[in-house]
């Protein structure tokens, strides 16, 4: 499991500042669509509600809300929704499908029409992270910094004098364009942030070539310096118990995949029935 989600997979400190950057720049940039979107539905009469689960007044109570609301999240729903859902349908479905399906299951999972835009631009994000990474402990680290931002602000407003009541979005021609061209410029901004770690990332899987053929060197070395006729009698039955055992173990890969993806679809739809049947309710009061 560990290895499958790639969690054994170290990055970089340098990957974890981007990383981090891609996340603050992720939430401030695409906050007016947010907003924007939550006065639509608002004006629909959805009483939407930003609301954290208890009140963030106290050291304790923001250390607390740190580890239950912004850690504890980011490890849960990463190792599901990057590390197992994503590396386990890239490969079959391509890193597109892959990047959209999870961000999709990581959307439905929230279960609110509230958190139905954010969510599902910040799973495509965080997918994108894992992509140029290969390790899910980047985007840990990214839905961590994420949901933090959110909890110590929420602390911070304590001590402002500005209620958050007082502060009213609209939907009109300008806040729509607003919210358009900041979303824009959030594309933009993260495009170079992805393109920053794949070229960060590109100079050190060229590294471990560079080391894994040198290793593959000494092997071919060995392997001459050997005699010929012992090493062909080698080479004849390592190929034929590796046939073997790879037909084998192709058979039982496509079980376990064709299973993975029947679950894969049955969760999709479950939730969004569960989904549309809870925000239905709501609106029938």
């Amino acid at each position: 499991t560990i290895s499958a989600t790639t969690l054994n997979k170290k990055v970089s400190i340098l990957n974890y500042i981007i990383v981090a950057l891609i996340s603050v720049a992720s939430l401030f940039l695409f906050l007016p669509l947010v907003n924007w979107f939550d006065a639509l539905i608002r004006s629909w009469g959805y009483s939407n509600s930003g609301d954290l689960p208890f009140a963030i007044n106290s050291i304790p109570s923001l250390i607390v809300s740190l580890l239950s609301l912004a850690l504890l999240p980011a490890i849960c729903e990463e190792i599901i929704f990057r590390g197992a859902i994503y590396n386990g349908i890239k490969k079959d479905l391509g890193v597109k499908k892959a990047v959209i399906l999870s961000a999709l299951c990581f959307c439905i999972m929230h279960m609110s029409l509230q958190q139905t835009i954010y969510p599902f631009l910040l799973g495509i994000v965080l997918a994108l992270i894992m992509y140029f990474t290969g390790s899910v402990r980047a985007t840990i680290f990214a839905h961590f910094c994420n949901n933090a931002i959110v909890v110590v602000s929420n602390y911070l407003a304590n001590f402002s004098s500005v209620s958050t009541e007082e502060v009213v979005f609209s939907v009109n021609l300008q806040t729509t364009i607003s919210a358009l061209v900041w979303f824009l410029v959030g594309c933009v901004v993260i495009t170079f942030g992805c393109w920053t770690l794949k070229q960060l990332n590109k100079k050190q899987e060229n590294l471990n070539k560079e080391s894994s053929t040198q290793t593959l060197s000494q092997q071919l070395l060995a392997e001459i310096n050997q005699p010929k006729q012992e090493q062909v009698v080698l080479n004849t039955l390592e190929n034929s118990n590796v046939t073997q055992e790879n037909m084998e173990n192709s058979a039982q890969e496509k079980t376990l995949i064709n299973t993975d993806y029947k679950l894969l679809w049955l969760y999709i739809g479950v939730s969004l029935v569960m989904w549309l049947i809870e925000n239905i309710l709501y609106f029938m009061g």
